[in-house]
């Protein structure tokens, strides 16, 4: 069976709970351009759009160009953390806010430290 991008990418999306805009907010490109990969109208990426899609996605290009079935290379994730990734992604603020006060025990000060940097948690006692 033929590879094809188009699929690879739609099926990636799909296994990081990822939309279309939020693909092509996350890897700085246009939203028209990510439509086109999905539709086949582009065959294959341009190596810099590659890379900026692959890191979005946290997956490696070689996953996305159909070289390797291993999404991750060296960092491939158990299923259950998988599953987390990919429903903290389809999480609103509201749920990510649960989600991080339930994992907050078992965060250490480096990590707290680097979360309430990034404003994914706030500054809260038990945050």
């Amino acid at each position: 069976m033929e590879f094809n991008f188009a699929d690879r990418l739609r099926e990636t999306m799909d296994m990081r709970g990822m939309t279309q805009a939020q693909l092509a907010a996350a890897s700085n490109q246009k939203e028209p351009t990510i439509h086109r990969y999905l539709k086949g109208k582009n065959k294959s990426p341009q190596i810099d759009i590659l890379v900026k899609m692959a890191s979005a996605l946290h997956v490696s290009a070689d996953f996305l160009l159909g070289i390797t079935d291993q999404p991750n290379g060296s960092y491939d994730l158990s299923v259950e953390e998988d599953i987390l990734l990919s429903s903290y992604r389809k999480a609103d603020d509201d749920h990510k806010t649960i989600i991080w006060s339930a994992l907050s025990l078992y965060l250490t000060d480096s990590q707290r430290g680097s979360l309430l940097q990034s404003g994914a948690i706030g500054n809260k006692a038990g945050a």
